[in-house]
Order: structure tokens, then sequence, then C-alpha cells
């Protein structure tokens, strides 16, 4: 983003330390959010490496390209279906911490993003609960927060939960179309704040349900202070407007070149063209008649490991 479309990343609050074991919270502005984060990811890491990966809903799996690679990188997909996504979410969680995966996971609290039709929901969740109303954000959800801190601080796998508020000058992308249509912010702001599971009321779910919801009532005023100021709280002396780095270029570079070979590859030479039609159909029909190539990858591993302990 910041190469290509001149959206410049800045960034406020704490770093990122790359060897945490983390749960990552952000408010949902746009579909496109996670496109900016990476940029947030790369340059807040300290170094700059990080193994997150997202809870994202079931559909966005079977996009091709983008959805089948996050499936293979072991993202983790949800059905909307809580007793099958928790059992889902509890095999994938614990195949990590059998092969000693350092886990790094970002959930988006809201479960959808701040569209008119979404915030119209929020209000009347609002209202059936005694709660205000909110502009910048839609009250989160709960259940899957408390769940997945308790269940990585259970298996020793969380050292901190990271609050990441982003907010977006000039025009703000909606959806994908919008990106298509070369509509992209200035500027990405991120603003991240660190805590550690010792503050944590970890093991009360109550707690933990309150705790978020604070969380979420202060991104709002946080929010509403940046879209007035142009910037987050803390001084614009805080902010950190991220350089573009020669690993940007060389990434770009490369990426661009490996498309390229590829294009040519499927005009000229008949063995590309049979690669990609084979992984695609495989991709397409491990996507359609399973929970996708992580699921298969867990239940492969638990299988395996049933045949050692016979």
């Amino acid at each position: 983003m910041n190469v290509m479309f001149g959206t410049e990343i800045i960034l406020s609050g704490d770093s990122i330390d790359a060897g945490d074991q983390a749960l990552f919270i952000m408010n949902h502005r746009t579909r496109l959010d996670w496109n900016f984060l990476w940029g947030c990811m790369f340059h807040a890491s300290r170094p700059s490496a990080h193994r997150l990966k997202m809870v994202l809903k079931s559909p966005i799996r079977h996009a091709p390209g983008p959805g089948w690679v996050m499936q293979i990188a072991g993202f983790l997909y949800i059905e909307r279906n809580w007793d099958s996504d928790q059992q889902a979410m509890t095999e994938q969680l614990d195949y990590f911490h059998d092969i000693q995966h350092p886990v790094q996971l970002l959930i988006f609290p809201e479960g959808t993003d701040l569209s008119q039709s979404n915030i119209e929901k929020s209000d009347k969740f609002a209202d059936s609960r005694g709660l205000s109303h909110y502009t910048k954000v839609l009250h989160p959800k709960t259940t899957g927060f408390t769940f997945l801190t308790r269940q990585l601080s259970q298996s020793n796998q969380l050292n901190a939960v990271y609050d990441i508020t982003v907010g977006y000058l000039g025009t703000i992308p909606q959806s994908e179309m919008d990106a298509v249509h070369g509509k992209f912010p200035s500027q990405a702001h991120f603003h991240i704040k660190k805590y550690s599971t010792d503050s944590l009321p970890v093991s009360d779910t109550d707690a933990m349900k309150a705790w978020l919801n604070q969380i979420w009532a202060e991104k709002e005023a946080h929010l509403n202070r940046f879209y007035d100021k142009g910037y987050f709280d803390g001084g614009k002396e805080s902010r950190s407007k991220q350089p573009i780095s020669n690993a940007l270029y060389m990434a770009l570079i490369f990426w661009t070149a490996l498309q390229i070979l590829l294009i040519l590859g499927l005009f000229y030479s008949s063995f590309i063209r049979w690669l990609v039609f084979i992984s695609s159909t495989i991709m397409l029909v491990l996507s359609f008649t399973s929970r996708g190539v992580q699921h298969l990858e867990v239940q492969w591993y638990r299988y395996m490991k049933s045949r050692r302990h016979v």
C-alpha cells in the first residue's frame, strides 16, 4: 500500500514484540483493514517480523488466491456456529501448541465492518442492552474473545493482548470495489496498546467481557478525537511516519516479477498451465468439501498422533 498507492503508515503507542505469543484485537473500519494492517505489523514489530494469523469468516477461504494462501498459512475460519467453531479453534490451537508454533492471532471483536447497515444493527443491540450508541465502532461480540484469551492462557500460549485502533485520513475505501477503482486513504494511523496477561483477568470470563466492552467504549472516544484532530492522542510528536524501506521495494520487485513469470508461463508453458489447473482444482474441491486445508492439516496431525499412541 505504501509503495504502490502512497498510503502513509503512521504509528503511535507501543511497539510489538515479535517474540510475543499474543492476541490482537482491532476495530474493523472497512473490509480492507487487513491490507493496511500488514504495513502496521511490518513497521511496529521489533524486529520487523511477525507470525500473525487472523480469525476470519469462513466464506473468505473460498476466494481464489488470497483465501487459499490463508488456508495454507493456518488462519482460523469460523462458520458462525459456536459449537462447531469452538471445537475447530480448540483443535487448531492445540495443534499449534503441540508443534510448538508461537501464536500471534488477530480477532475483530465487532465481527464485521463499520457500514451504515451494521451501525443500525449495533444500535438495535445497544438499545436492547441499555447501552450507548456508537458511531466510530460497533459494539463488540465477547464470546470469541473470551474463549481465545482463556484457551490461550490455559495452554501458556499468551503473553500479551495488543489493542490496535485504526483510523484513516483522506478517502476511506469501504469495500474491495473501492480498491479496484483506486480509492485509497492518504494516511492509515494505527495506535497500539499492549496489555500483559499479568494485568488482565484472563481466567474470569465475565471480567474479560467487561474489559473488552470498556476498551471499545474508550476506542469510540479515541476515534472521535482522532477524526477531530487528525492524529491519535499523545500529540503529533508521538507519531512515527514509517519510511519506505529497501525491504519493501525488494518485496515489490520480487512479487511483481513472480506474477509476470507466472503469466508468461500460462501463455507459453503447458506444464505451468497444468500445474495451475491441478492445484486450483484441488484447492477448490478442498475449500468446498471441507473446512479448508488448515483443518485437514490439523485432522491429519490428530490422526497420526492417535496412531502413535495405539
